[in-house]
């Protein structure tokens, strides 16, 4: 079973799937990976998405798939692993669930949905490249302007009233 959950900020999957994660880096002019933040990429150490460690990055215009078994269960997040783009909103829930046949606490809840998952995240209301181009820097002052709810706020731009999400 294959699933993945980018633009709805969260991804849920069972136990011993196969995750297959197709990336299609269209950001002009940057690269991209995705890190899968707690798994433990023991069999498939070339899908852990740290750049010049474990995997080129991905340039502009390419595509790269990510192919892993989704072990061991738990609650995760995937992260951008190229400079601040966490920040930007390259990130997200990753749930890798256990049968219900098997799960220990099954008794103790009667429905499991995605809609079931709050992350909450810190989000600049510029792109940090822009924001903090010394980001290398100490005491870069890097503090969050607005925190978002799943990917979702409700920042109102005061010269046009102009309400943007990310």
């Amino acid at each position: 079973m294959h699933h993945f959950c980018i633009d709805l900020q969260f991804c849920m999957v069972c136990l011993y799937d196969t995750v297959v994660v197709d990336v299609h880096n269209k950001m002009m002019g940057k690269t991209v990976t995705l890190h899968w933040h707690g798994l433990y990429q023991r069999y498939t150490p070339f899908m852990d998405g740290v750049q010049f460690v474990t995997q080129c990055p991905i340039l502009h215009n390419t595509k790269f798939r990510y192919k892993f078994p989704a072990v061991p269960d738990g609650t995760f997040f995937y992260h951008s692993h190229i400079a601040l783009q966490k920040m930007d909103g390259i990130e997200g829930s990753f749930i890798i669930r256990e049968p219900r046949s098997i799960d220990k606490t099954a008794p103790l809840w009667d429905y499991d949905l995605p809609s079931h998952v709050i992350i909450i995240t810190d989000w600049l209301h510029d792109m940090t490249d822009e924001k903090y181009p010394g980001f290398l820097r100490t005491n870069t002052g890097n503090f969050p302007e607005t925190y978002l709810i799943n990917g979702k706020n409700n920042y109102v731009y005061v010269s046009n009233n102009y309400i943007y999400a990310p």
